[in-house]
Formats: structure tokens, C-alpha cells, sequence
């Protein structure tokens, strides 16, 4: 035999036992499954046209779920800058808030010590409008009442309340008080 022949003649057995092989291990993989408990699966073209349907329809409402979850999202990002923007404009608020409420107490304060200095004004005033017309204008009580009166006036025009009498001071306002006050 020349080689022409046994290379033709050994791969035509190469080719057989390769088959032969695959033909076993086939046979062997379904004893194998078989002894497990495996069933070949079979799916005809209806199956599989449904589960492509259904694969798409997951897929729809995947890019739903996500574009609805994009806006919901981006909702909440506006919400939170405009809470933000709120809470920047009500600390503002309350700065102004604060300040109007500090020149409020100034100008309540400023209030009481022009009350209090036009109660003590208004009191002398009257006492010696009272007094000149019953004729206790050139008595020394009269002057001393007027030159009390006089020295308020500094407290007044710097806005400054006028200090109280206390002790003998205050003893001496109230003679003088009675003194020219008829009744």
C-alpha cells in the first residue's frame, strides 16, 4: 500500500472515532441526566415569542420606572433649592425682624423718658401756672419750683431723663409741691 491510501484510510477512522466519541459522551451526558433527574427542555417558537414580548414589556417599563424616577428626582432637587432659597430669605427676614425689634425697644425706651420728663414738666408747669394765679409768684418757693424747673431743661434737649429727687430733695420738692399748689 503506498501512503496515498493509508493517509486517506486512517483519517476516514480518525473521522469515525471522533464520532464514535461524541456519540458516547451524548449517551453518556443523557445517563447522567437522566440519573439526576434532568429532562432535556423543549421550547417551541410560541414560548419564545412570548418570552421576548415579556423581556420587551420589562424593558418598557424599566425606561419608565427610570425616566419616572429622573423626574421625582429632579422634583425633589427643585424642592430642596427652593427650600433652601426659603430658609435663605426667612433668615433674612428674621435679621430685619431683629433689628426692627431692637429700634423698637430704642424708641420705646426714648418714649418712656420723654413720658417720664413730661410728667415732671407738665407737674411743675401746672404748680406754678396755679401758683402766679394766686399771686405766689415773687415768693422764694415760686423761684426755687421754677429754677428746678429751669434745670430740667438740659435733661430735656439731650433727650436724657431727668434724674429723681430723692432724700431731702425729694422733701424739698414735695414742701415746695405743697407750698404752691393751692387747694
Amino acid at each position: 500500500m503506498d501512503d496515498s491510501d493509508s493517509s486517506g484510510l486512517s483519517g476516514f477512522l480518525w473521522y469515525e472515532l471522533g464520532r464514535s466519541s461524541a456519540d458516547e459522551d451524548e449517551m453518556h451526558q443523557r445517563t447522567l441526566d437522566s440519573v439526576r433527574g434532568r429532562r432535556p427542555v423543549q421550547v417551541d417558537q410560541s414560548t419564545l415569542d412570548a418570552l421576548h414580548a415579556s423581556l420587551h414589556r420589562a424593558c418598557v417599563e424599566a425606561t419608565t420606572n427610570y425616566n419616572s424616577y429622573a423626574d421625582w428626582k429632579a422634583c425633589a432637587t427643585h424642592l430642596r433649592d427652593e427650600l433652601k432659597d426659603a430658609k435663605a430669605v426667612i433668615a433674612g427676614l428674621d435679621r430685619q425682624i431683629g433689628q426692627a425689634d431692637r429700634w423698637t425697644a430704642e424708641l420705646e425706651a426714648r418714649l418712656q423718658i420723654k413720658e417720664h420728663n413730661l410728667l415732671y414738666y407738665s407737674d411743675m408747669v401746672q404748680i406754678l401756672s396755679r401758683a402766679e394765679k394766686v399771686g405766689k409768684r415773687d415768693t422764694s418757693e415760686y423761684r426755687e419750683l421754677q429754677q428746678l424747673l429751669e434745670d430740667m431743661d438740659p435733661f430735656i434737649s439731650r433727650g436724657e431723663r431727668i434724674p429723681g429727687y430723692t432724700g431731702e430733695k425729694y422733701q424739698r420738692y414735695l414742701f415746695l409741691l405743697r407750698a404752691l399748689n393751692p387747694r
